[in-house]
């Protein structure tokens, strides 16, 4: 997404931990290989590592929407993984996607989810708004926001060390 890079390199730059957590349906569908899957996500680490971004992990889920896993958006699997991995506080910790399923793996992975608008976001925001388990979420118009957002909520309460953002 434009401008997704420098917001995220802003995030690293300001002591949050830089996550990837991906659904990768087409391997479970068949349509691609997991080693292709895992070459094309390589491709978006080396470009974000291009603009300066430290990723320090990414997570991805493989299976088709059928097999009902853990690891697989919306449930929570990815999300405590990423937690767990990093030493990561929940309550201090963002997910920043553009669709409900982001939402309500952030909801239920314990972490406080914010939806932005580009990407998906846009269409996914009636039915985050709409759905009591997801109403209470963020909602802000792109990724450099979500980082604002999340750096003046920490501010705001005191918070020091310990900070985490989720990216969908």
């Amino acid at each position: 997404l434009p401008a997704s890079g420098s917001a995220l390199r802003a995030a690293a730059d300001r002591g949050f931990t830089v996550a990837i957590v991906s659904n990768q349906s087409p391997v479970g569908r068949g349509l691609l290989a997991v080693d292709e899957a895992v070459a094309l996500h390589r491709l978006v680490l080396d470009g974000l590592a291009a603009e300066g971004v430290r990723v320090a992990g990414s997570f991805l889920c493989p299976h088709a929407p059928a097999h009902d896993c853990f690891c697989r958006k919306p449930r929570p699997g990815m999300v405590a993984a990423a937690v767990t991995a990093f030493g990561l506080d929940p309550a201090r910790t963002f997910y920043v996607g553009d669709a409900v399923e982001d939402v309500r793996a952030a909801v239920r992975g314990g972490v406080r989810p914010i939806l932005v608008r580009t990407g998906r976001g846009a269409a996914h925001e009636p039915v985050v708004r709409a759905d009591p388990e997801t109403s209470a979420a963020a909602v802000v118009d792109d990724v450099r926001a979500a980082v604002d957002l999340a750096w003046s909520l920490l501010e705001r309460a005191g918070s020091a060390g310990g900070r985490g953002a989720l990216c969908a």
